[in-house]
């Protein structure tokens, strides 16, 4: 079986809509953010998939599973997602802090526009937004 054709297929859209009804759009591995990918967790049965065979997942667990990154969205706070990404600590206020890590996991990680656009936007607020008080 060509994986590529099939992936393109209309079999296959079905299979994902059905993973995404399952999931109520949501992520089925860390429950943060929408589901964004449907992971295979087995290759068995390609083209004659079971829904068990599948998994709705957001974009940073896909990576994750996939073996592109060694970051678990599931074991990572989001404060450590955010220095991960931005290449710097920094101490928001939460609605702020909050607000970045909900576009970081809608960022497209093969997206390099996005990805600009979201460091971008963390060099802005940085500078716009007062930090909280240090106690």
């Amino acid at each position: 079986m060509d994986y590529q054709r099939y992936l393109a297929s209309r079999e296959w859209a079905l299979k994902k809509e059905a993973v995404r009804k399952r999931s109520r759009n949501s992520c089925e591995r860390c429950g943060r953010v929408p589901m964004q990918a449907t992971h295979h967790l087995t290759y068995e049965r390609i083209g004659n998939e079971l829904l068990e065979d599948l998994q709705g997942v957001c974009n940073p667990c896909h990576e994750f599973l996939s073996a592109k990154t060694n970051i678990d969205p599931v074991e990572t706070s989001y404060q450590e997602d955010l220095a991960l990404f931005s290449g710097v600590i920094f101490d928001f206020d939460s609605d702020v802090r909050d607000k970045i890590y909900f576009l970081m996991l809608w960022c497209d990680p093969d997206s390099r526009g996005g990805t600009r656009l979201l460091r971008d936007l963390i060099a802005q607020l940085e500078a716009s937004f007062p930090k909280e008080a240090k106690g």
